[in-house]
């Protein structure tokens, strides 16, 4: 059995993985500059980090096969918004030259038939 799979379901970590390949790719033909991709630190984790406009952005993808669980950007709830904007606040302590730079937090939505990328979705730094 190939390991990516579980039974007979493709291993999440694996399927979240060729989303957010898929999104830097969507992102990079809309003039995005990706800063970082999987940023970890002792906090927590920002999917893809980026700037464009000027703007930095921390970026939450979101993956749904369908509707009945919810859509995907319900998936991203007060307390996952809470550890992106500290581990947010953690990159920028670390990387001072964006200190300076207006912040957003953004997601993108993904469904089987469509991406939504939704601009400064919450809180501020």
């Amino acid at each position: 059995m190939h390991r990516y799979y579980q039974g007979d379901i493709l291993n999440t970590r694996v399927v979240g993985g060729i989303y957010e390949e898929q999104c830097v790719s969507y992102l990079k033909k809309h003039d995005f500059q990706i800063v970082a991709q999987n940023y970890r630190c002792k906090i927590g984790e920002i999917d893809i980090i980026a700037v464009k406009n000027n703007i930095l952005r921390f970026i939450e993808v979101k993956y749904r096969k369908n509707e009945s669980f919810g859509f995907p950007i319900e998936a991203v709830n007060k307390r996952k918004q809470n550890k992106m904007m500290k581990a947010a606040s953690w990159f920028l302590s670390e990387n001072k030259q964006y200190e300076n730079m207006q912040c957003s937090f953004d997601i993108i939505s993904i469904t089987e038939h469509d991406i939504e990328y939704v601009f400064n979705c919450f809180g501020a730094i």
